[in-house]
């Protein structure tokens, strides 16, 4: 909330951003004691963050799930507020990139699965990722469908390489003991990108939106409620700047997925190699109802 409030709907050292800001960090340093020294049956496992390997993968999903619904959320504005499409075409627009995704993802799990590694589609896919990115920063209102079409379909190829082998990696690097604890952690971290990606997403658009918006004259204002400015028919006489805007608004977005493509194919690189080949023994223990579990990745 205090994200997407601060700079757009209230200035960021105002109460209104100051009082969530403060109360949701708080409540994130105490739930992460909790989980820490209090919780009987914790979900945030500390010992799978003692691995430098481990932290960066973790680190990875967080940035890949931030990518993936930044891409998803803002890519319809896009289509519906510079291309004109209806809300059911720009449905139909986003095809290109589930139709990758999710056939391109099945084959890279079989590949990993036969050749045992699984670094190559990790670097890889944040190396087509940040392509991806880029090229999304090129899409404006004269871009014809084939271009627009490749360029989500290379999105898609990237997020299926990133989005399997994270997953298989996560559990190749912990004891299989930990594989259950490791793919909660993974969920987690995945889960948090989304929320931060949405929320950082909307205060980035927002914020260029209305200084777009002002700098042609128009009210900024209008920036706070893109819902109904892209629901309306758009007079004429404005229809070309608040066009622009929208445009320049979603290229900070597509910029902002660069610089997280970049970092996240940095600390890609300090994964190490494990083996993705693992023999599952499980351990049962009978535990005294309120006991704290206590595990070593």
């Amino acid at each position: 909330m205090a994200i997407t409030w601060g700079g757009t709907q209230f200035p960021w050292g105002s109460w209104q951003t100051l009082v969530p800001l403060i109360a949701g960090s708080t409540g994130l340093v105490v739930a992460a004691i909790w989980e820490v020294r209090f919780a009987a049956h914790p979900f945030l496992r500390v010992a799978l963050l003692k691995s430098r390997s481990r932290i960066a993968a973790y680190v990875c999903a967080l940035l890949q799930g931030l990518m993936m619904f930044c891409t998803l959320y803002y890519l319809p504005i896009y289509f519906e507020g510079v291309k004109g499409y209806s809300p059911s075409a720009t449905g139909l627009s986003l095809m290109p990139i589930t139709g990758s995704l999710l056939p391109f993802g099945i084959i890279v799990g079989v590949v990993i699965r036969i050749t045992g590694r699984f670094r190559w589609a990790v670097w890889s896919g944040w190396a087509i990722s940040i392509l991806s990115s880029g090229l999304l920063i090129l899409l404006g209102t004269g871009t014809q469908v084939g271009a627009w079409v490749m360029i989500l379909i290379v999105v898609g190829l990237g997020h299926g390489l990133v989005l399997i082998s994270l997953n298989i990696c996560t559990q190749a690097l912990v004891h299989t003991s930990h594989v259950v604890h490791a793919v909660v952690m993974y969920t987690f971290a995945r889960t948090a990108g989304m929320c931060i990606g949405v929320s950082v997403g909307g205060a980035l658009f927002q914020s260029t939106l209305g200084s777009q918006l002002e700098a042609k004259g128009l009210p900024s204002a209008w920036a706070h409620d893109t819902g109904s400015l892209l629901g309306h028919p758009i007079p004429p006489m404005i229809k070309d700047p608040i066009i622009s805007s929208i445009t320049q608004s979603c290229r900070s977005i597509a910029q902002l997925l660069l610089g997280v493509a970049v970092a996240g194919c940095l600390v890609s690189l300090l994964i190490k190699s494990s083996s993705v080949e693992k023999e599952f023994n499980p351990v049962y223990k009978l535990q005294k109802t309120g006991e704290r579990v206590e595990d070593k990745a």
